[in-house]
């Protein structure tokens, strides 16, 4: 960035201090040298303790809480410090700089701006994780991701109204790969763009059928700010409805609270246009996104999920309690429905019920199913929440 802005010469003058900060705060025979770019090594020699490796590593994180000055200018950075271990972590140079590289790393991913020790375990992650990213990109291609659906029952009137649409990957060496494992991987590969279209037009393809064998049901689907802030999404999910066949208005699109808050004015915008073409709008895991009440009121969202870290011990805490209640208060003054994710129990159901949340979605009902296991659980269903 200072390259950009102020020029090389600039940037250049910047490197040269941060030199000669980190050396100010070495002992005389430990080793400084800049591998290139950004990034420099520290060698400590007879080291007594891992505190006093921790010690210098902190002192240099420090030094930088403080601005850089250069031509009357201040400049603003952060550290961020892996450190590996001779010869715990490596036998020779490649091996120790790649350990303390995959320990810099986590400490980026972390949020930056502090300091981590090399572990084994951190490698198995690194390696993994290498192996998700790569591997996602040819699962859509050979038919590795499936879909599963959860239901959402209406306790009041005693029926399934809806489903949800949830991504499963199956991994053909290391098995099941968990939601959590993959789906953050692919919003930072940017793989949630093709991911997120799959999902889709494979929820719109398989809910046409239900209501072809008469199910009238709305299928939920996620979408990540990243696809909102894509420029064709509006045109390509229209078009996907439109080839299926489907109803837009038995299509809901579920846009969690703290991807909208990302960009508040811009996702208002994109949802409206949603909104007028004839989706169903939802706002999932209320209550974690810091969201405004103002913005609220102006969201085009029919629906209002309040998140399971509310629900799942709202039958013993009185403050998880009081809060779905004001939430439920909310949104009815808004004129807005509420369902309940996380209804696990009947004590979850009684307490949901008697703070007049009539839509539930949980493992009470129903785990998520594959859509012929679905279909036959829409079939046979008896609500027995009475």
């Amino acid at each position: 960035n200072i390259n950009d802005t102020y020029g090389h010469f600039t940037g250049d003058r910047f490197l040269i201090e941060v030199a000669r900060l980190i050396k100010s705060l070495l002992h005389e025979q430990d080793t400084l040298a800049r591998l290139g770019g950004d990034e420099f090594t520290v060698i400590m020699e007879d080291i007594d303790s891992l505190v006093d490796v921790a010690s210098v590593a902190q002192k240099i994180i420090d030094t930088f809480d403080k601005p850089i000055k250069i031509e009357n200018r201040e400049f603003y950075t952060g550290a961020s410090l892996g450190i590996s271990i001779y010869p715990d972590d490596g036998k020779n140079y490649e091996e120790l700089v790649k350990a303390a590289d995959t320990a810099m790393y986590q400490v980026k991913e972390s949020g930056k701006k502090g300091y981590k020790f090399y572990t084994r375990l951190m490698n198995e992650k690194i390696t993994q994780r290498v192996l998700i990213e790569n591997d996602l990109r040819g699962a859509i291609a050979r038919e590795e991701l499936f879909l599963e659906y959860q239901p959402k029952v209406n306790i009041a009137t005693k029926s399934v109204y809806g489903m949800e649409a949830l991504v499963r990957w199956n991994h053909p060496k290391i098995g099941l790969v968990r939601p959590d494992q993959f789906i953050g991987i692919a919003e930072e590969s940017d793989q949630i763009l093709p991911l997120g279209l799959w999902v889709a037009q494979e929820a719109m393809r398989q809910t046409k059928i239900l209501h072809d064998a008469g199910m009238q049901l709305v299928v939920s689907i996620n979408v990540s700010s990243k696809q909102l802030e894509d420029p064709s999404f509006v045109d390509t999910i229209c078009a996907l409805a439109h080839d299926i066949g489907i109803d837009k208005s038995y299509v809901e699109l579920e846009i969690t609270e703290s991807h909208i808050m990302k960009n508040v004015d811009y996702a208002l915008e994109v949802l409206n246009v949603l909104d007028k073409r004839g989706f169903l709008l939802s706002i999932d895991d209320f209550g974690t996104g810091y969201s405004s009440l103002n913005y609220l009121k102006k969201l085009p969202t029919k629906t209002i999920k309040i998140d399971r870290s509310f629900v799942l011990d709202i039958d013993k805490n009185p403050d998880d309690r009081s809060i779905v209640a004001a939430i439920i208060a909310m949104a009815t003054s808004l004129g807005k429905d509420v369902i309940a994710e996380g209804s696990e129990t009947r004590a979850h159901i009684e307490a949901l019920r008697s703070l007049e949340c009539a839509k539930v979605q949980g493992y009470f009902f129903s785990k998520p199913l594959k859509i012929e296991l679905f279909k036959e659980f829409v079939t046979n269903f008896k609500c027995d929440a009475t």
